[in-house]
């Protein structure tokens, strides 16, 4: 399966520039490419279908998962 990362990929973009690059990464997951986001912008992590918050090297947080003991 084909993995792609992204780091801030609408860090420097207008808002519609921004959408439509969030959308095109909708569409590349939707034809079986893992896409991972590494980003600080909240607003962004909302609209992904998963969320891990990482602090230090720990995961804090996965969606995926109900509580990280």
């Amino acid at each position: 399966m084909p993995v792609a990362a992204y780091s801030a990929p609408n860090g420097c973009l207008d808002s519609a520039s921004g959408a439509t690059v969030v959308e095109l990464l909708h569409e590349i997951n939707a034809e079986g490419t893992t896409v991972v986001v590494i980003t600080h912008d909240a607003e962004l992590a909302a609209r992904l279908p998963r969320q891990i918050a990482i602090r230090d090297g720990r995961v804090l947080s996965d969606s995926a998962e109900k509580a990280i003991v």
